[in-house]
């Protein structure tokens, strides 16, 4: 009779572990305060593992997180909305909506570099692009050379160097990023010790599309969007070394 109650007793505390969970997912629409739903650059952000990833077009989106994690959501132009779940009721599964207030900016109609600084820049950032292609061996008619067409598609050799440009072009892109928010930071844009630059960097995980087709007001909108993003991230990170 004990050891029937033993068994009921260990079942029950298994149900109710297996009924906490720490995972939750979260369903959620964003609406910004003039009841817009498409936004540029929509962002949705996991402060604990500072993983995220953009939202949908219409500005829904769905993430697994721990209960107790904080969500930090978004966009060019809106102030940062922070979404926990750690004092409410457990559920699988929340359906939130999110309203976003833009931010107040003000513009001042001066230059925000010198021309000649900017312009340099830019111009190296329009040389980027890796097109795989042009590293391959094409026009081989596999019936007529067998042997080299395979030779071409499978070498390691030929993998290496395709991918030794590829990062190459990540590596130049990775330096102008940082000369550019070295700029950014001589302008009281942003504000980065010279050990975080590549792990903000790393952070914003812009495009080269969006690098080479995005004005410089939105680039710079952007940037301090995702910039607000890693402080929220980052603040308790020196006093986690103690």
């Amino acid at each position: 009779m004990k050891f029937l109650s033993l068994i009921s007793m260990l079942f029950l505390v298994g149900s109710t572990l297996a009924q906490k969970s720490p995972e939750i997912k979260v369903k959620g629409q964003v609406i910004g305060e003039g009841g817009e739903t498409a936004f540029a650059t929509l962002f949705v952000v996991n402060k604990r593992t500072r993983v995220g990833n953009f939202a949908e077009p219409n500005g829904s989106f769905q993430i697994k997180i721990r209960k107790n994690d904080t969500l930090l959501i978004g966009a060019s132009g809106y102030k940062t909305f922070k979404l926990s779940f750690a004092d409410s009721t457990y559920r699988d599964v929340y359906d939130v909506t999110v309203h976003l207030n833009k931010l107040s900016v003000q513009l001042k109609e001066v230059e925000v570099f010198a021309k000649r600084d900017l312009a340099e820049i830019y111009k190296d950032i329009e040389k980027l692009g890796y097109d795989e292609k042009e590293y391959k061996v094409t026009g081989i008619n596999a019936l007529e050379s067998p042997i080299t067409a395979l030779y071409a598609s499978l070498s390691r050799r030929e993998r290496k160097k395709r991918e030794a440009y590829r990062l190459i072009n990540e590596d130049k892109k990775r330096k102008l990023l940082k000369e550019l928010f070295q700029q950014y930071v001589d302008h009281d844009i942003i504000q980065l010790k010279e050990d975080e630059f590549y792990e903000f960097i790393n952070f914003c995980n812009v495009s080269e599309e969006f690098m080479q087709k995005s004005t410089q007001y939105e680039f710079i909108q952007y940037v301090k969007m995702k910039y607000r993003l890693y402080k929220e991230v980052t603040k308790y990170d020196d006093y986690e070394r103690y």
